[in-house]
């Protein structure tokens, strides 16, 4: 029977990685490990090393292996082939679901620019409409301090005068200035809402 041809492909603190080949179209990897003198082998097809994103692949999750290997190795735990299958099982899964993840489409794209360019718009138009409001709030706020000295005045002179319209002018100008804390909130909020307009990329809420 031919011996199988070990390479070792990589090599860590109690912990050995090889690269198996019997010559007959049968391959495997086996992760060894060695804890108080006791080695301990687990082999693995090469379908669970691609699985498990073997250095013999691509390297990419040899750390997170080498990490399960060292707290095994610290913890005087030897190789666990459920530990392993679990990993093999969480990488398959997580290529799923990345693969699930597709770039836009050039339609999709569009799409999106739409709907923030709409979104801007409105939320332009609704700040422009609120800054109207808090203006005009304030050129009355100005109108009836000035309002209001004249009235203070005509009384001072007491000349016999009717004054009643120059009161309902500045009562007018009151109702006008006490909706001002209302008006700059929801100005406050429009502004908000612009700047997550000006952020937002059209393809979720």
């Amino acid at each position: 029977m031919t011996e199988p041809q070990r390479i070792k492909a990589w090599e860590g603190k109690g912990m050995t990685l090889w690269s198996c080949d019997d010559g007959l179209k049968h391959a495997w990897v086996e992760l060894e490990s060695t804890i108080d003198g006791t080695t301990t082998t687990v082999r693995l097809t090469r379908e669970q090393a691609r699985e498990l994103e073997s250095p013999i692949i691509d390297g990419q999750a040899l750390p997170h292996l080498r990490g399960i290997w060292q707290f095994e190795a610290d913890n005087q735990t030897a190789l666990s082939p459920d530990r392993l299958a679990s990993v093999v099982a969480a990488k398959k899964a997580e290529r799923a679901e990345a693969e699930r993840v597709k770039q836009p489409t050039l339609a999709e794209l569009q799409e999106a620019k739409n709907r923030k360019q709409s979104r801007l718009a409105t939320a332009t138009a609704m700040v422009t409409e609120k800054q109207h409001a808090v203006d005009w709030t304030k050129r009355y706020k100005t109108m009836a301090k000035q309002l209001a000295n004249d009235l203070s005045e005509a009384r001072a002179l007491d000349m016999g005068l009717d004054l009643t319209h120059m009161e309902a002018e500045l009562a007018k100008y009151e109702r006008y200035i006490a909706a001002l804390p209302g008006q700059e909130t929801a100005l406050n909020l429009a502004k908000a809402e612009l700047r997550n307009a000006e952020a937002w990329d059209g393809t979720n809420e």
